[in-house]
């Protein structure tokens, strides 16, 4: 009876560690300008919930998703307040961008006007279309801070966009399922862009997501590439099994609702 006792322990503690919480530290730098700038990302992963805050310059930026309530909320820290995207509201919001774009071009002079209409059905129908995301394992070999990875050539709409440096899962004791929030996510993005097409600098964040599932194992170095040239890099610092408090996934209080269009109350 005891051997029995002790078997089913290890199994419910095998269990619950392979569905613990996530905690994921990484540093990005961004050297798209003159001047690389530098920001810390700290990630909270749940089965269905991702809280991310990115710290930079003394200003924080956080992202909270509900996989279980299918939202998102965008919080700008400094500012105070929070953006709310609901998957049930996704499709009445594309309606108001919609309808917003028009009063503006309505008041662009008649002159210029098709012009302008020419330029937002062009954007619409770029951003309509989903990115097509890849990965190629390389088979290259190197030591990057501190795991054995291999390079892997990332690609977006079959070309080159970057490069990542992958190392084994087992190196940080986690599985595919640890990360199945991504996946939600991912989905969640690409719902972004079938109702509002336009609005591409957010639903792209999606690429991000959906690349993970497209790599065996936990990226260390990625490298954003425009051809040759190095326009970004995020390192892993770390990555353990923590419990997030529930906090990390709750909307703060005093904060004000903006909308697409501006603040709501």
């Amino acid at each position: 009876m005891k051997t029995q006792l002790c078997s089913v322990a290890l199994t419910l503690a095998l269990a619950a560690s392979a569905h613990a919480d996530v905690v994921m530290v990484m540093e990005t730098k961004n050297m798209t300008s003159d001047t690389p700038t530098a920001a810390t990302q700290e990630m909270f992963l749940t089965a269905d919930k991702l809280s991310g805050h990115i710290r930079s310059g003394g200003q924080e930026q956080q992202m909270i998703y509900r996989g279980d309530k299918k939202l998102l909320w965008m919080i700008d820290t400094a500012n105070k307040s929070y953006m709310e995207l609901t998957e049930a509201g996704l499709a009445a919001l594309g309606e108001q961008v919609n309808a917003t774009m028009k009063e503006r071009l309505a008041q662009v002079p008649a002159d210029q006007r098709a012009q302008a209409e020419a330029m937002v059905k062009a954007r619409m129908g770029e951003g309509a279309k989903a990115s097509v995301i890849d990965a190629k394992n390389t088979g290259e070999k190197k030591t990057m801070e501190g795991h054995a990875c291999v390079k892997w050539d990332l690609f977006r709409d079959g070309q080159k966009s970057g490069e990542a440096w992958v190392a084994p899962r087992s190196e940080f004791k986690v599985a595919p399922a640890d990360f199945a929030v991504f996946a939600s996510l991912a989905q969640f993005f690409d719902n972004v862009r079938k109702a509002i097409p336009m609005a591409s600098a957010l639903w792209r964040n999606g690429d991000t997501f959906a690349l993970f599932s497209k790599i065996d194992g936990i990226p260390v170095v990625t490298r954003r590439l425009e051809g040759d040239k190095l326009m970004g890099e995020t390192v892993l610092k770390s990555l353990d099994h923590k419990p997030a408090a529930a906090t990390e996934f709750a909307l703060p209080s005093g904060l004000t609702e903006q909308t697409m269009g501006g603040p709501t109350h």
